[in-house]
């Protein structure tokens, strides 16, 4: 039986690993061009949206709040290109990374999606929580339709809530 004490520590073992608990939280831009970021979300253990300072490295990371929230909104500089991460950490394999040059003014929208319900994969003396999901991505229209992005990479996406590393290239 687990006591109180245990308990405690286990949560604040869960906190202090989580990503969103250590790394910086993203600060949108005041002024300048922007483009407006919508997440929104399925996912029932919450998703990170991450936002890289740098796009060229994915270094300055930095994560959108809140993670439980299923629909978050931000802006991002425009007419430049801006890196992203996203995913629900709870869900191995379950991240998306990429690039994209966002317009002036322009708004977008990143569906995120479990697709399967999860299973335990239980191997090697650990348990591994893994679902299918899915990422869309377009650009919000007036009549709020969704269109393709231009100049849109897919990321590597080997550790993409880690700062920097070859995984910080266009998939091939």
């Amino acid at each position: 039986m687990i006591d109180r004490t245990h308990m405690l520590l286990a949560t604040l073992l869960a906190t202090l690993i989580s990503p969103s608990s250590y790394a910086q939280i993203y600060v949108p831009p005041e002024g300048g061009e922007v483009a407006e970021v919508t997440l929104a979300s399925t996912a029932d253990f919450g998703t990170d949206l991450v936002v890289y300072q740098e796009a060229a490295t994915c270094k300055g990371q930095r994560f959108v709040q809140h993670p439980k929230d299923p629909r978050r909104t931000t802006r991002v500089p425009a007419g430049v290109p801006v890196s992203f991460a996203v995913g629900a950490p709870a869900y191995l394999g379950c991240y998306f990374a990429f690039r994209f040059h966002p317009e002036p003014g322009a708004r977008y929208l990143l569906e995120y999606a479990k697709e399967a319900d999860s299973n335990w994969d239980i191997g090697k003396g650990t348990i591994a929580l893994r679902a299918k999901c899915s990422l869309r991505l377009g650009k919000q229209m007036a009549d709020n339709s969704l269109t393709g992005i231009p100049g849109f990479e897919e990321l590597r996406t080997l550790r993409p809530f880690f700062e920097s590393g070859s995984w910080c290239a266009a998939k091939q």
